[in-house]
């Protein structure tokens, strides 16, 4: 039975070019032109790496081919057709990106930690979150993420999920799980978020891997 995870990848491994051309002839060709939409070189590397590990990670829980999987997209939240029991967010920031994976709707959020933005907290969070998030920069970024995650999950606009919900009490809080990668905070909103696990990838096991196991695609 798939449990659910969230797995983490930092990106801040080199990626040549001849790599990634092979890599994005393994994401679907709506990826591909997304991709090459974007500006930024490192969104580029962060939204293919996002793509492969949901099909890695679809792939494995599955027991399916990369030629297999097909998404859609349900009120601007991608899902996989078919395949009813397989949920997945994902979220990248500089140096990173994680996605979770779950039986049910779920959100994920990750943020690189720095300093936080209080003005941020003192408009949006509640007064006990406000109080939580000045005891340092990492429990901004806790609770911050937790509102992302809750807010991808549930959808809605971004702006009423920050003020009307409060992820320090129940029952917003039993569904979420905050994750310390050290350099990175992430969280995760779900059903038994609690007892979710969390994996850590390397990049360039990660890279290897994601070449080897997934087929290229027309």
């Amino acid at each position: 039975m798939m449990k659910n995870t969230l797995y983490f990848l930092p990106t801040d491994g080199v990626l040549d070019r001849a790599t990634a051309e092979q890599l994005l002839l393994r994401v679907s060709p709506e990826r591909r032109a997304h991709i090459a939409r974007l500006r930024r070189e490192g969104d580029r590397k962060n939204s293919l790496l996002a793509a492969l590990l949901v099909r890695t990670a679809a792939c494995e829980a599955l027991g399916c081919l990369n030629s297999d999987l097909t998404s859609a997209l349900d009120g601007g939240k991608p899902y996989l057709c078919g395949a009813e029991r397989f949920h997945f967010s994902l979220s990248h920031t500089e140096d990173a990106v994680c996605v979770a994976v779950c039986t049910a709707a779920c959100g994920a959020d990750v943020e690189r930690l720095r300093r936080a933005p209080h003005g941020v907290a003192a408009r949006f969070f509640t007064e006990a979150e406000r109080r939580y998030a000045k005891e340092s920069d990492a429990h901004f970024f806790e609770i911050w993420t937790r509102k992302e995650a809750y807010f991808k999950r549930f959808g809605g606009t971004l702006a009423d999920t920050l003020t009307a919900v409060d992820l320090l009490s129940s029952p917003a809080a039993n569904e979420s799980r905050v994750f310390d990668f050290g350099t990175h905070i992430a969280a995760l909103s779900a059903e038994n978020a609690a007892n979710a696990e969390a994996r850590r990838l390397h990049f360039g096991d990660f890279v290897s891997r994601a070449c080897d196991s997934l087929a290229p695609l027309d």
